[in-house]
């Protein structure tokens, strides 16, 4: 009843389409991001499943077990530490025997 209803009005139908003009675009912007994340989903399981299938029983032990050239770089690696304490008990020695004037 009062002169400013007409402009209230209109300016609360303005800004109810301003806030649906936003809500229609979030929903229209996350629909994209939805279904990737529901194909990025089915891929995961997928590919989780496969893997599963690959790593039976009769695999693991196959999978489990290092390389041959792992192997010899383990081997090699092995003997260069021995031969690392002995010199370093080589060296104890020396140090203790020059310290004691011997």
């Amino acid at each position: 009843a009062t002169p400013h209803h007409p402009h209230h009005s209109h300016q609360v139908v303005a800004l109810t389409d301003a806030y649906f003009a936003l809500s229609k675009k979030a929903v229209v912007d996350q629909v994209p991001k939805y279904i990737q994340l529901l194909l990025v989903e089915h891929t995961q399981k997928k590919v989780a499943k496969e893997v599963m299938m690959l790593v039976s029983d009769a695999n693991v032990e196959e999978l489990m077990s290092p390389s041959d050239d792992v192997k010899i770089r383990r081997e090699e690696t092995q003997a260069a530490l021995e031969k690392l304490q002995e010199a370093h008990e080589m060296l104890f020695e020396v140090s203790r025997a020059a310290s004691t004037g011997l």
